[in-house]
């Protein structure tokens, strides 16, 4: 009996180590990431039978078990998945709100000042300083823009040289899970889980999750972890390998591969992710940035700059210089981007334009061909522009506001990615830089003549585009008789303002053209046979109002002074066009606007990340409230097991005074 009383004790003294053992491991891996706090599990000894019953035979340790709640852990997996990509996507975000806001960008202010120098130089046409000045400013302009695309180049470098990071660092985890799978299937057939390598294999999920979306399925003791996609990245022992790789489509921008399985000699072929199917932790972030920010803003952006200039170097274009040339473009912007897909067949090649540079769009195309029509689509949306099955060769078309021309058909799948502004900030210059260049007069002068008796004015006179003016003078000769006008150019037509509008066609220096003094009039003066013939008036408008006298005269020629700054008042009045978003918006309004775009998406990401921070906390308190070291609850334990350890000691001491007693009876 009491050799029973002597294994009882041995029993319990061992149940007591493992549980001092435990604790003690719990106490040292406290601070130890990842780590899940563990308990020993204890059971009753089998008895042995006697004839006077089962004699006890004390208890056994069975396993020691990691605390882990696997709902908990997916959660807490999920909710830092979320968090990462929030927190990737709002840092970059910021980090582009800066760039935007800040004062020494200061692109609206830079529009503002040219525009008021212009003004300056319509007031002084022929003063040089005036002129040298406005040149100055557009210098700045020129200068912040082509900044601005030097930021954009930058934050897309870090967006590539993140994701290439982030890759490595997620190929880094798949084949330490791997690992794990095959040493954790080997250490569980002896019976006994193995915690410190299923610690660790949480662990590296659990980083994993931070970096990319993904799904994590068990079966037989081993994690399978898939992207959100779908796409494996471990099976088994087996992690498959991903890469960053330019872009086939847009080849600035990288985009995720797999290279299939890690290590083997034959991977099998490499295999494009699209970004929509990574979404999820900083991977998801960055490339969400990319898409839904970075492109769109500097397409933007882009837009912009492409109107401005366009806008500018068109209304320059119906002036004359200091010299008397007529204007030419003062500023240069860069030509939209044009991408062949890298595995394209053909060798066709695709050139772009915009219809009307003065409204661009702010969207990034993908041009795609099947052998019968062409398709454009939307690259944000997804959504198609517009079709064309163009019969011209080489053929060329026009959709979305865009001129579309290829050097020759290309075969069927083949595609191009239309990139219409991104390059506009970087190229962005002064075509010209001295300040005589601005086309700051009008190329006509309407006058009335100076023997005129009556009360009527013509306006100085305004041009259009593919304007023409003869070499000569045109004078206009009013008959109050008949309240009519002649003198107009022969082969030309007279358009009067109103609803609906009237045109004359000229076919005699005496031709009349109706002219009522109680309303007055608006006309256009083009040539009848378009384009123009040399030396036919074109394009030209004046506005006759008041009482002419009969015989009274209005002549029409070039305008010869240096001083006048007709145009340059239209170009200063361009600040007030609303020629973006549809003819709805002004330059500095859309720039508020794209500014106003950021600023709340940088406002919106804050506070979604913050509110996911918060979550992740909660969801982490509760998962460590679980599997975390409670540092006071493992003093009880090892004050507790100390206790069990004594008392059994003591068991033993009272079987070894039994087994004396018992020797002491022969003696």
């Amino acid at each position: 009996m009491s050799n029973t009383l002597m294994n009882l004790g041995v029993s319990g003294l061992n149940a007591a180590l493992w549980g001092l053992t435990t604790t003690g491991q719990n106490i040292s891996n406290a601070a130890t990431p990842g780590y899940s706090v563990e308990r020993p599990v204890y059971a009753e000894a089998s008895g042995q039978y006697t004839s006077s019953g089962y004699l006890p035979q004390g208890v056994s340790t069975v396993t020691v078990e990691r605390q882990y709640n696997q709902y908990l852990s997916n959660q807490l997996n999920a909710a830092q998945t979320q968090g990462s990509s929030l927190s990737t996507y709002y840092t970059l975000v910021a980090q582009l709100n800066n760039y935007a806001g800040s004062p020494t960008a200061g692109i609206a202010t830079a529009i503002t000042n040219y525009f008021t120098g212009l003004q300056t130089v319509a007031n002084n046409a022929a003063d040089p300083s005036a002129r040298q000045t406005a040149m100055s400013n557009a210098q700045t302009l020129a200068s912040q823009l082509v900044a601005a695309g030097q930021q954009y180049s930058q934050l897309r470098q870090s967006v590539n040289s993140q994701l290439t990071d982030t890759v490595t660092q997620i190929n880094s985890y798949t084949s330490q899970i791997a690992q794990l799978n095959e040493q954790i299937a080997s250490a569980s057939s002896q019976g006994q889980p193995p915690n410190q390598l299923l610690d660790q294999r949480d662990l590296a999920v659990s980083k994993l999750s931070q970096l990319a979306g993904v799904q994590v399925v068990q079966s037989n003791g081993n994690y399978s972890v898939f992207l959100s996609g779908g796409q494996p990245l471990v099976v088994g022992n087996a992690s498959y390998q991903l890469a960053t790789v330019a872009s086939p489509s847009d080849p600035s921008e990288l985009t995720i591969v797999s290279k299939g399985v890690a290590g083997s000699a034959q991977p099998g072929p490499t295999q494009y992710l699209p970004d929509v199917s990574l979404t999820g932790g900083a991977l998801g972030g960055l490339l969400a940035f990319r898409s839904q920010t970075l492109d769109p803003a500097q397409a933007q952006l882009g837009a912009l700059a492409v109107s401005f200039a366009s806008q500018v170097n068109a209304q320059n274009a119906l002036g004359v210089d200091m010299s008397g040339n007529p204007g030419g473009s003062l500023f240069a912007v860069g030509a939209p981007a044009v991408y062949a897909n890298q595995n394209n067949t053909g060798s066709a090649t695709l050139s772009v334009s915009f219809v009307d540079g003065t409204q661009p769009t702010t969207s990034d195309y993908a041009l795609s061909y099947d052998g019968a029509k062409y398709t454009l689509t939307d690259r944000a949306t997804g959504s198609v522009v517009g079709t064309a099955t163009p019969s011209s060769t080489p053929p060329t078309m026009t959709i979305g506001g865009l001129k579309l021309s290829l050097s020759s058909t290309p075969n069927a799948g083949d595609s191009f990615t239309v990139l219409p502004t991104r390059g506009a900030l970087d190229g962005f210059s002064l075509a010209i830089a001295n300040g005589s260049a601005i086309a700051a007069a009008s190329p006509v002068l309407a006058a009335g003549v100076a023997t005129n008796s009556g009360t009527g004015v013509i306006s100085q006179g305004s041009v259009s585009a593919g304007y023409q003016l003869p070499s000569g003078t045109t004078t206009l000769a009013y008959n109050a008789a008949s309240k009519t006008l002649s003198g107009f150019p022969v082969g030309t037509t007279v358009t009067i303002a109103g609803t609906p509008p009237t045109s004359i066609n000229i076919t005699s220096a005496t031709t009349p053209v109706p002219y009522d003094p109680s309303k007055g009039a608006s006309m256009t003066i083009s040539s009848t046979t378009q384009p123009a013939p040399s030396g036919v008036m074109n394009g030209v408008s004046v506005s006759l109002s008041g009482t002419p006298a009969d015989g009274d005269q209005f002549t029409i020629g070039a305008n010869k002074g240096t001083n006048d700054g007709r145009n340059a008042l239209a170009l200063s009045q361009l600040v007030n066009s609303k020629t973006m978003n549809n003819g709805t918006t002004t330059l500095t309004g859309a720039y508020a606007g794209y500014v106003n775009a950021i600023g709340n998406a940088a406002s919106q990401l804050k506070a979604s990340s913050a509110a996911q921070t918060a979550l992740v906390g909660q969801i982490t308190q509760a998962q460590q409230s679980v599997s975390g070291v409670n540092q006071n609850e493992e003093a009880a334990n090892l004050m507790q097991y100390q206790q069990l350890y004594q008392a059994n000691a003591k068991v033993i001491q009272t079987a070894n005074s039994v087994f004396q007693t018992v020797l002491g009876l022969f003696n």
